[in-house]
C-alpha cells in the first residue's frame, strides 16, 4: 500500500462516516450538498493523480511508489480507534440531553 492509496481510503471512508453520523443525527440537506460538493473535488484530485501515477512514475515516488505495508496497519487502526471514540461520544451527547 502507498501512500496515495491510503490517503485516498482514508478520505473515502471520512466522507462516507461524517455523511451516516450527519444523517443519524437527522441532518439531511447539508451533509448531502457538502458530500457532493466534496466528492466531486476528491474525484477529481484522484482522477489526476492516478494519471499522474500511471504515465509519469517517476514523478511524486514518495507518494505513490513507497510500500507502506506495516505503517499503513499502524494508522488504520489508529484511525478506526479514533474515529470510533468520537463516534461513541457524540453518541453519548445525544443520550445524555434531556427528554
Amino acid at each position: 500500500m502507498t501512500r496515495w492509496r491510503l490517503l485516498n481510503s482514508l478520505v473515502i471512508i471520512t466522507f462516507g462516516m461524517w455523511k451516516a453520523i450527519s444523517a443519524y443525527l437527522g441532518y439531511s440537506t447539508l451533509p448531502t450538498t457538502i458530500d457532493w460538493i466534496l466528492g466531486v473535488m476528491w474525484a477529481l484530485i484522484s482522477y489526476w493523480a492516478s494519471l499522474l501515477e500511471s504515465e509519469h512514475p517517476t514523478i511524486g515516488k514518495w507518494l505513490m511508489q513507497d510500500d507502506l505495508k506495516e505503517a499503513s496497519m499502524e494508522s488504520s487502526i489508529s484511525a478506526v480507534s479514533i474515529l470510533m471514540t468520537i463516534s461513541l461520544n457524540s453518541d453519548l451527547d445525544i443520550r445524555s440531553e434531556p427528554n
